[in-house]
C-alpha cells in the first residue's frame, strides 16, 4: 500500500506540474491527465486483486491498457498484441501497466493511435540469459504522423525509459523513428 501511495503522490506531482502554466484554464487538462495515470493504475490493481496478488499474464496487462482503444483494434486490426500469456510478478504488472498506459496516451496524441491509418504492434517473448530468463518485449507504431524527437522529455518518457527500467532492473529503450515511435523492454522475469 505504501508504494502504491507513493505512486499516487509522484503521478500528482507530475501531472500538475505544468511547464509554462500560468492559469486556472490548464487545470481541467492537467486533471484529465492525473486521472487517466489513475484509472491505469487502478486498472493494474484490478488484474493483480482479481489473480490475489500472485502475479498476471501479460495479454490481459497489455489488453487493459488499450482498453480505451478498443473500437481501433476490431475490424481494422490497427492493434496487434502478440506473444505468449507469460505470468508476471506484481511489481511488474503495476509498472508494465503503468508504461503501456503512457505509450498509449502518447500514440493518441501524438502518433499511430491518432491518425487513421495509424497501426501498433505490442509483441514479447522470452530469452534465455545467463542471468536467467528474460523479457524482451518490443512497441511498434506505424502509419501515424511523421515522428521527430521531443524536445525535451516529459513525465511519461521518464517513466517509460527511467523509471521502468529501474524498477524492473533492465534496460528500456525509445527510440523516435520518422515512421513511428519504437519501445523495446529488456527485464529479467525472475
Amino acid at each position: 500500500m505504501k508504494n502504491t501511495l507513493a505512486t499516487v503522490q509522484s503521478l500528482a506531482s507530475q501531472s500538475f506540474r505544468a511547464r509554462g502554466a500560468g492559469s486556472a484554464r490548464e487545470l481541467p487538462a492537467l486533471y484529465a491527465t492525473f486521472e487517466a495515470r489513475l484509472h491505469a493504475v487502478a486498472r493494474g490493481h484490478d488484474i493483480l486483486t482479481r489473480e490475489n496478488w500472485e502475479g498476471a499474464g501479460l495479454v490481459e496487462i497489455v489488453a487493459q491498457a488499450f482498453a480505451p482503444y478498443r473500437d481501433l483494434s476490431e475490424e481494422g486490426s490497427r492493434i496487434r498484441i502478440e506473444g505468449q500469456d507469460l505470468r508476471v510478478s506484481p511489481s511488474m504488472a503495476l509498472s508494465l501497466s503503468m508504461a503501456m498506459h503512457e505509450l498509449c496516451t502518447n500514440a493518441a496524441k501524438y502518433g499511430a493511435l491518432g491518425a487513421p491509418e495509424g497501426r501498433v504492434r505490442v509483441s514479447w517473448s522470452t530469452v534465455e540469459a545467463a542471468s536467467g530468463p528474460r523479457l524482451a518485449m518490443r512497441w511498434e507504431e506505424h502509419g501515424g504522423p511523421t515522428v521527430s524527437p521531443p524536445s525535451r522529455k516529459g513525465f511519461g518518457s521518464r517513466l517509460i525509459q527511467d523509471g521502468l527500467a529501474r524498477e524492473l532492473n533492465g534496460e528500456v529503450r525509445l527510440v523516435y523513428r520518422p515512421e513511428g515511435v519504437v519501445c523495446t523492454i529488456d527485464v529479467p522475469l525472475s
